[in-house]
């Protein structure tokens, strides 16, 4: 199991932290320390405090703005602002491995020749479906043949020589 991820997500079991991270992660623009601390009801150096640990853990992307209104000489420091980080972070307890089992079975079904029993199947329980298989299968169909049509052409292209008979395979 990755204990980083576990780690990370053990971050979210103190309510302030969490209840920081949901309001940060809604919005639509990065949030100020100010903005955080006033909507979840605690002080901004606790606030800071909080969103600082969400951003060294790797939940928050830190950036720095003014405000606007403020620019120039005498401007002061740019604000620090947070918003969610893009990076994923999954724990699963225990530690499963969909990916592994997703790649099992389908290499079974291919293995077993399946594929037409399941589509079958599919297409019983929800016709909507069925007819997207369809629709790729023809699609497939006709790439298929097209694809088989320029072999033909390059083959025809270098083959015919006197007495050489081609013999399309049935």
């Amino acid at each position: 199991m990755d204990e980083k991820a576990l780690d990370v997500v053990g971050l979210l079991a103190d309510p302030v932290r969490r209840r920081l991270y949901r309001y940060v992660a809604a919005q639509d623009a990065p949030v100020g320390r100010s903005e955080a601390a006033t909507e979840v009801g605690i002080t901004r150096t606790l606030a800071a405090f909080h969103l600082d640990k969400l951003a060294t853990a790797g939940l928050l992307e830190v950036s720095y703005r003014r405000p606007p209104g403020r620019g120039g000489p005498g401007a002061g420091r740019p604000a620090k602002v947070y918003r969610p980080a893009q990076a994923e972070h999954v724990v699963s307890l225990p530690p499963r491995s969909y990916d592994l089992a997703a790649a099992l079975l389908a290499e079974t079904v291919a293995g077993t020749g399946a594929e037409e029993h399941l589509a079958a199947t599919a297409a019983d329980d929800n016709p909507a479906h069925a007819e997207q298989l369809g629709q790729r299968e023809l699609e497939a169909d006709r790439e298929k043949q097209d694809h088989d049509a320029d072999l033909r052409q390059h083959f025809d292209a270098v083959v015919p020589a006197p007495g050489v008979e081609v013999v399309e395979p049935s």
